[in-house]
C-alpha cells in the first residue's frame, strides 16, 4: 500500500500506534504495490496479495466504516457504488 505521512511515522488511523493495530498484520504493510492504482494490472496484483492476508475481514470492515473511496481493501476493488454495496451487507447505512 502506498505509505502516506502517518503510515511512515509508524501510525495508522486515529493515531493508533502500528504495532497496537489489526494493520501491522496486514499483507500490504511492506509491499512496493500501489493499492490505490486504477491501473487494472496492479489491482489484480494487489487482490492476489489480500487473497493471502490474515486481516482480510478487519480490512473490509475498516474500509466500510471509514467510508474509503478507492482502493484495493480485502481483495475489493472499492468504488463509491461498491462502498454502499458492501455496507449494506454489513448492516451499514
Amino acid at each position: 500500500m502506498q505509505r502516506d505521512a502517518r503510515v511512515q511515522a509508524g501510525t495508522w488511523s486515529g493515531g493508533l500506534p502500528a504495532r497496537m493495530s489489526w494493520q501491522a498484520m496486514a499483507a500490504c504493510r511492506r509491499s512496493p504495490l500501489d493499492f490505490f492504482s486504477a491501473d487494472p494490472g496492479i489491482q489484480g496484483q494487489c487482490i492476489a496479495l489480500c487473497r493471502r492476508c490474515a486481516v482480510t475481514e478487519q480490512c473490509l470492515r475498516y474500509a466500510v466504516e471509514t467510508r474509503e473511496p478507492e482502493g484495493v481493501w480485502a481483495g475489493e476493488v472499492f468504488s463509491r457504488r461498491r462502498l454502499r454495496a458492501l455496507a449494506q451487507q454489513l448492516g451499514r447505512s
